[in-house]
């Protein structure tokens, strides 16, 4: 259970990550909480994330008694002027678990704009949020004419 409410993606160490797999070793570059959401068509977006075991740990003390209840969750926000955060309302909420660090992401109604936060959501409806991503917009349907021959299937679907 501990392990799919972790979503660290490497430990810290003087500064770096520590690679994952059976040659772990230390990276080169400054691991940071970060996530990066991106297009795939008009209808389905790529969030992509690194969390340090740090940022887990405040979440956990910052939440207290209710990080029992806690899961990890991706938020989808409908951002609807990208100048003024203000505009940003919940779309709905996506429980992910430990382990991974991308999903993919159905979303209705293009062109729109959409901007994805990492965090934790406990019963009571409170979300710490762990990062935040860019904003990006989807295209008109039909916009993107080219099928990757690995969307093929759930583009029939």
């Amino acid at each position: 259970m501990a392990r799919n409410k972790d979503l660290s993606t490497g430990m810290l160490v003087g500064g770096a990550a520590v690679n994952r797999g059976a040659k772990r070793n230390r990276a080169e570059v400054q691991h940071q909480d970060r996530v990066i959401l991106l297009i795939r068509d008009a209808f389905w977006l790529q969030a992509s994330w690194e969390i340090t075991r740090a940022s887990v740990e405040r979440a956990q003390s910052a939440m207290a008694e209710r990080w029992h209840t806690a899961v990890p969750t991706l938020r989808i926000l409908t951002v609807a002027d990208v100048s003024n955060n203000n505009a940003e309302s919940v779309e709905r909420d996506i429980t992910i678990h430990g382990g991974v660090d991308n999903w993919y992401i159905d979303v209705d109604d293009p062109p729109s704009r959409y901007r994805v936060l990492v965090g934790y959501l406990a019963d009571n409806g409170e979300f710490y949020t762990l990062c935040r991503s860019n904003i990006v917009e989807t295209p008109r349907p039909g916009e993107c004419e080219r099928l990757d021959e690995h969307w093929r299937d759930i583009a029939e679907d």
